[in-house]
């Protein structure tokens, strides 16, 4: 506010000011009959997420517009938003100082951009907003394009110039999108078998080109299909099954069908499981976790779930292949991009669902299925299902709430037996909150996710008496069968105790009474200290009578970064158990997306899925900090296990680096994983990797790769090195290596190859395998080639070698003819031809045009 007083004598003019103060929302300045209306923006407490490009063609990007407004409806000023997505975003974060992936806000408004898809998918978009999670779900819809294509190749041989049927052998595949009855059908079938997820343990360390890869249709049958339509979804592919329900966290190739009214949604699911399925739940370590050697190529699946101290579960976590882990199928050894502990913040338990297969997965199949009734609005979610899987069917129902105050989840399910688990929390008030658990399962339960037969009920409750004074109030009983532990265990306890906050500091005491096998009265005494950024308490349980144990509780909290914190939570038993847990928690969970890796000729998903590191702790724009650690003291057997880690990331211009440590102590052994990785271009043209990752201590192991990828119009070259032993190769230690190369211009091409490999126990395996090829073309309808290739074992002196010419011919618009003869040959490695003799071949490729030419 102000005035302007001008003196045109002069030339001069003056301007006076006037502050006013503010308050956020609309603000009504007046002057006698005029006025003005001045809105000031405060804390974003809305985001508004409106899809701008939502369709799966496999070439555009997904674009979102975000929104900030204030309490008032005004665009806030906020720099940058924090979103959690289950798509990969295309653009890089940013602002890479701040934990998570930060899109940049412009006068309130930004803009999502999400990499393309090649087929349907439902999107979940999380954004932070003043410290809570707003959740949107959006589908990604099927475009409208056609496309198809079909390639056959028949090869027959003639070495003596005679027609035999062993001679002969084909390949065919195909794959198929097309609008089909008011939705779109995608289709691929293989006669060898669908694609596989590549693997980052094998040949090349350093492909791609930074776009998105995908590999929409996989399972262990030659077909796969989804059907998409706006009002329902059929597929038959691998993929997780529905589980709204029931916790069914395995992934099958199996039929689903699944409707996508506004209404209840139903979702059904047939499959034939291969029975060589295996399935367990296993503590984490860390970074490594074992699995048996021979792992069926994209068979496996991984969930990491949590426990509550009641057994009951309360969140699961379906992990995704090279984004949250790596596989190497030959040793069974999965490599997790985010470590994880045995114990979460709130000292629960974490495990890991682990289901693979290991041999061939069409031999011994038996059939399961399931069906699942589910309506979700905005704040609930109530279902019912049954699973048949492994010759036992569950039979459960749901239902959730969930709004700013209230969260509350109820589970029963039946197999043979009862079983019932609840989570109740309600925020009465900033600093009045109920929470509580049960769960019950009968004896004679055999279904899915089985808990300790039993039950066990926990509440606590926390009010606040006055501005100063809180009371908490503790409670919990359980009645565990002799069968399901050493002895019989039945009682319960209650506590109260009062809080009086003089700030920063606080003291409090009060009492705790407890009946059953463990009974007695105990003095409850408190501290703690709160100001921002750091939080303690320490709570101290002394018996005054009976046999109550003496238990001390610590919590630590301390803010290190926006959206990080840092925490210690110990729970100390007095000679008996200890459980604690050094934890670094971002508000929407740590992110680890890959076009933080992307290079200008390197894929940024394979980067990412080799030396990916948990770093939720920024130090600054191009280094970030992980730490981590657990501490479990077992009752009675005095046993003690820990685990500790810490990662290191350094994110330039072009350069991605990591440097992680895990440290484990179990069963009175020592562990360590050392883990290390680096990408980087050094030209526009050339750019360089490596990682390794070493296992010390109760298990011994050494893994690392070098490569190089260049791209330079005509020319491209890869190559890499691989060095495996001990517990991260199975059962080959080896080293091998591969070189190739290609220059190619319109009319000709030269390729040339090498690949070696040694095994490390044996010095006389190694072999080298050099190859030539060119290829020259005459017009647009002939073509002659040559090829060459030994296979050479210096150790025992063995050597053979292979060269042949073929020449082809166009004979119709996408079917060539190809006769061959080779001088010199073996059965070499791929689907050419290369035993010695003349061959034919036919290649046909069709498409969308019926074999015309586009």
């Amino acid at each position: 506010m102000g005035s302007r007083t001008e003196d045109p004598a002069r030339n001069v003019q003056r301007l006076e000011f006037i502050g006013t103060p503010l308050k956020p929302g609309p603000n009504v300045i007046q002057l006698g009959s005029d006025q003005i209306t001045v809105r000031y923006a405060s804390v974003t407490k809305r985001v508004v997420v409106t899809p701008l490009q939502t369709v799966a063609d496999g070439n555009s990007v997904v674009r979102f517009k975000l929104e900030a407004y204030d309490a008032f409806g005004t665009l806030s000023s906020v720099p940058s938003l924090t979103v959690r997505t289950n798509l990969e975003p295309s653009t890089p974060d940013a602002d890479p100082a701040t934990a998570g992936y930060q899109v940049q806000m412009n006068d309130g408004v930004g803009e999502l951009v999400l990499q393309p898809q090649s087929s349907p998918v439902t999107l979940s978009v999380a954004v932070l907003v003043d410290g809570q999670e707003q959740l949107s779900r959006f589908e990604i819809t099927p475009g409208g394009s056609r496309v198809a294509v079909g390639v056959l190749s028949a090869t027959l041989g003639l070495p003596d110039f005679a027609v035999r049927a062993e001679n002969l052998s084909y390949q065919a595949r195909a794959s198929l999108e097309t609008p089909l009855l008011g939705g779109k059908l995608y289709l691929a079938a293989d006669t060898d078998g669908l694609p596989k997820s590549e693997s980052v343990y094998q040949r090349y360390s350093g492909y791609g080109d930074s776009s998105s890869e995908s590999v929409p249709l996989q399972g262990i049958d030659p077909v796969a299909l989804t059907y998409d339509h706006p009002a329902f979804r059929v597929s038959y592919k691998q993929g997780p099954l529905p589980g709204a329900v029931l916790p069914l966290g395995e992934t099958f190739t199996a039929l689903r069908v699944s409707s996508k009214n506004a209404g209840p949604q139903l979702s059904a699911y047939a499959a034939y499981v291969p029975k060589d399925k295996v399935s367990a739940r296993l503590i984490p370590e860390g970074r490594l976790l074992h699995l048996q050697q021979g792992v069926a190529p994209d068979s496996e699946s991984l969930t990491v779930v949590t426990l509550d101290k009641a057994g009951v579960e309360v969140k699961r976590t379906l992990l995704v292949r090279l984004v949250d882990y790596t596989l190497d199928a030959d040793s069974g050894v999965v490599t997790f991009n985010q470590a994880l502990e045995p114990l979460d913040a709130q000292l629960n338990d974490v495990r890991v669902d682990v289901s693979y297969r290991l041999n061939n997965p069409l031999g011994q199949r038996t059939l399961s299925y399931g069906v699942q009734l589910w309506q979700e609005q905005a704040h609930y979610g109530l279902g019912a299902a049954l699973v048949n899987l492994d010759g036992v069917t569950t039979y459960g129902v749901r239902a959730s709430y969930t709004d700013d105050d209230t969260r509350a989840n109820l589970l029963a399910a039946y197999a043979g037996g009862l079983q019932l688990s609840a989570n109740v929390e309600r925020r009465f008030s900033a600093s009045s909150v109920l929470s509580a658990q049960g769960r019950y399962q009968a004896q004679t339960y055999v279904g899915l996710s089985p808990l300790g037969a039993g039950l066990s009920i926990a509440a606590n409750y926390k009010m606040r008496l006055g501005e100063r004074l809180l009371a908490v109030v503790d409670g919990e009983y359980h009645d565990t069968p002799a069968a399901s532990a050493q002895t019989a265990a039945q009682g319960g306890s209650v506590s109260a105790r009062a809080d009086y906050n003089f700030k920063p500091f606080s003291v409090g005491g009060g009492f705790k009474y407890a009946f059953g096998n463990i009974y007695g009265l105990g003095a409850v005494a408190s501290v703690g200290y709160h100001q921002a950024p750091l939080d303690i308490d320490l709570v101290h349980t002394q018996p005054l009578s009976g046999n109550l144990a003496t238990v001390t509780n610590v919590s630590a909290k301390v803010k290190v970064a926006r959206n990080v914190t840092l925490g210690i939570k110990d729970n100390y038993t007095w000679g008996g158990s200890h459980l604690a847990s050094l934890t670094t928690d971002t508000t929407l969970g740590n992110v680890n997306y890959a076009v933080s890796y992307d290079l200008p000729n390197a894929d940024g998903s394979g980067n990412r899925a080799r030396f990916g590191a948990d770093t939720s702790i920024p130090l600054s724009k191009t280094f970030s900090l992980g730490l981590r650690g657990a501490v479990v003291r077992a009752f009675g057997t005095g046993t003690n296990d820990l685990s500790a880690g810490a990662d290191l990331r350094y994110q330039g211009a072009g350069v991605s680096a990591s440097l992680g440590s895990d440290v484990s102590y179990q069963g009175g052994q020592f562990g360590t994983v050392l883990r290390a990785g680096l990408s980087g271009s050094l030209t526009r043209e050339l750019s360089m990797s490596f990682d390794s990752t070493a296992e010390l201590g109760r298990t011994q192991g050494l893994r690392a790769a070098l490569g190089y990828a260049y791209r330079a119009g005509d020319v491209n070259s890869l190559g890499y090195l691989r060095y495996a032993n001990g517990s991260l190769a199975g059962a080959t230690p080896e080293i091998t290596a591969g070189l190739s190369a290609e220059y190619h211009r319109t009319q000709y091409a030269l390729r040339a190859g090498l690949d070696a490999r040694e095994l490390l126990s044996d010095s006389a395996s190694f072999t080298l395998q050099p190859s030539l090829g060119a290829t020259a073309y005459i017009g647009d309808r002939f073509g002659v080639g040559g090829w060459g290739r030994s296979l050479v074992q210096p150790g025992n002196g063995s050597a053979v070698y292979g060269y042949g010419v073929e020449g082809s011919v166009r004979a119709l618009p996408g079917t060539w003819l190809t006769a061959g003869y080779n001088f010199a040959g073996f059965d070499g490695i791929g689907n050419a031809y290369t035993k010695p003799g003349a061959y034919v071949r036919l290649d046909v490729t069709l498409d969308e045009t019926l074999g015309g030419e586009k």
